[in-house]
């Protein structure tokens, strides 16, 4: 029961550990009231609730109890907001595999014989190198990434889960059908088997290239600081002291080190 109706009900006061927590925690109620989200015969009442804080409270286009019914008592709730998240802008990465070299090639003869290069060094560097990415940009297509991408997904591994793919999807047409699956069924658990071990195997072999970029070291510190709390400070010069000094503590090593 909700609503006005609240108040002759003889069970009064249970719910105010909810309300104060609400009520601490900043949240707001997003159904309407006397939504009835339970009901079993001549009982009904609103036991399930959909909280949200008031900064996504303002973003909610609608919270109602869903109209169709699933086999329960409770209802489902369903809510819709208005969000709008920021776009990500992607660069398309050229792929070199596919240019077409020829075709540079001669876009740069094209381009030296319209055009002669400057007899100044650093003018000729200049136009060279303006009209080699000029000629690339040309005959080089660019990449279409999925914001899903992994970056060690390989082509080899897309036509594997698709011949993986196949024989699952064969083999259970056939347990469908009360059809026999013993000449199937084994051949699509080892291309299971293979697929998964070349994904471990390529993902191992991309982290071994990328630790192998020395320019990537403070990437791959970041990854190990996983709360991003950790600060990489230069380590502490060791500087030896005269046996005169007299100030300094004895290393493994026996010398007597100090720190600044």
């Amino acid at each position: 029961m909700g609503g006005d109706r609240v108040a002759d009900t003889p069970r009064q006061g249970e719910g105010e550990p909810l309300v104060d927590m609400m009520i601490r925690c900043g949240l707001q109620s997003l159904l309407p009231r006397e939504s009835v989200t339970w009901a079993r015969g001549d009982s009904a009442t609103t036991i399930d609730l959909s909280l949200a804080s008031w900064r996504l409270a303002v973003e909610r286009v609608r919270c109602v109890v869903w109209p169709s019914e699933y086999g329960s008592d409770h209802r489902r709730i369903h809510t819709t907001y208005l969000l709008q998240a920021p776009e990500e802008q992607r660069i398309p990465r050229l792929l070199f595999r596919e240019a077409k070299w020829d075709k540079v090639r001669k876009a740069l003869q094209e381009a030296k014989r319209t055009e002669p290069c400057p007899a100044e060094l650093n003018s000729a560097a200049q136009w060279l190198q303006d009209e080699v990415a000029k000629a690339i940009e040309n005959n080089r297509p660019r990449a279409r990434p999925s914001p899903y991408v992994r970056r060690w997904w390989t082509p080899g591994l897309a036509n594997m889960r698709k011949e993986f793919t196949s024989l699952r999807d064969r083999a259970r047409k056939l347990k469908h059908q009360g059809r026999d699956t013993w000449f199937i069924e084994p051949q699509a658990v080892a291309a299971r088997g293979v697929f998964i071990k070349e994904i471990e195997k390529q993902k191992k072999d991309h982290w071994n290239q990328f630790l192998a970029e020395s320019t990537n070291i403070w990437k791959v510190a970041k990854y190990l600081d996983g709360d991003g709390q950790a600060r990489f400070s230069p380590i502490q010069r060791i500087a030896r002291s005269s046996p005169l000094a007299g100030a300094g503590e004895l290393n493994q090593k026996g010398c007597s080190v100090r720190y600044r």
